[in-house]
C-alpha cells in the first residue's frame, strides 16, 4: 500500500473524521500491514494530506481529518486546506 492508495481507501470508505483505531477497523487493514499503515498515516500527516487533531473544544479523542474541496475548484489542490480563490466578503 502506498500513500495514494491509502488516501483513496479513506475517501471511499470514511464519511466522518475517525481515530486511527477506527480507520484500522473500517478500512479492514490486516494485522501484518498495520505497522506500514501507521507509518503511512504519520507520513500523510507530516505532508499535510491528513490532519491529526489533538484536544479539541468538543472533548473528542484525537482523530484524522481529510479536507477536500469537492464543490469548488482549488488551484492549490483538492486536498489543500486553503483555497486562494475563496474569500470572505465580511473580512
Amino acid at each position: 500500500m502506498n500513500h495514494q492508495q491509502l488516501l483513496e481507501l479513506i475517501r471511499d470508505r470514511m464519511d466522518h473524521p475517525a481515530t486511527p483505531r477506527e480507520l484500522l477497523q473500517r478500512l479492514e487493514i490486516p494485522r501484518d500491514e498495520r505497522p506500514t499503515f501507521k507509518r503511512l498515516l504519520a507520513d500523510l500527516v507530516a505532508q499535510g494530506a491528513l490532519v491529526e487533531t489533538r484536544g479539541n473544544r468538543y472533548g473528542l479523542p484525537p482523530f484524522y481529518e481529510l479536507h477536500a474541496w469537492l464543490w469548488k475548484h482549488n488551484p492549490a489542490g483538492m486536498f489543500d486546506d486553503w483555497n486562494p480563490r475563496v474569500v470572505c466578503p465580511a473580512a
